[in-house]
């Protein structure tokens, strides 16, 4: 009876390890200028510095008061991730990376969105 029992709860215990929460994060920055500009990428990794393994298309939001605000929700809540973003232009071709931004994912709003810098021109 109580290897029945431990397997049961080997099998509870495994189960509650695969599930991982996704979180959403919200990011803001200064529009391109750039007359072609065709969209950004959200890029992010867990490495500070990079490489920054994943990306996020966001296209091309409507700035709101110079700045866009884009959203992306393929997070692992309670991570500590490293963040740039790229613009590209109608071409395909990507600018460098702007400054990155580290953060904690939490659960939606508990702290205000981060602001990227410095997304430049390709």
């Amino acid at each position: 009876m109580k290897v029945l029992t431990m397997g049961i709860l080997g099998i509870f215990l495994s189960a509650t390890v695969t599930f991982a929460a996704n979180c959403t994060e919200r990011f803001s920055w200064q529009s391109n200028t750039a007359s072609d500009i065709a969209g950004y990428k959200v890029r992010y990794g867990l490495t500070d510095g990079g490489p920054y393994t994943n990306s996020v298309n966001v296209g091309k939001p409507i700035p709101s008061g110079g700045r866009i605000v884009a959203e992306v929700s393929n997070f692992t809540c309670d991570k500590y991730y490293y963040v740039v973003a790229t613009a590209y232009d109608k071409s395909g071709v990507e600018s460098d990376y702007s400054t990155q931004v580290g953060l904690l994912v939490t659960a939606p709003g508990d702290e205000p969105y981060p602001f990227i810098e410095n997304i430049l021109t390709k």
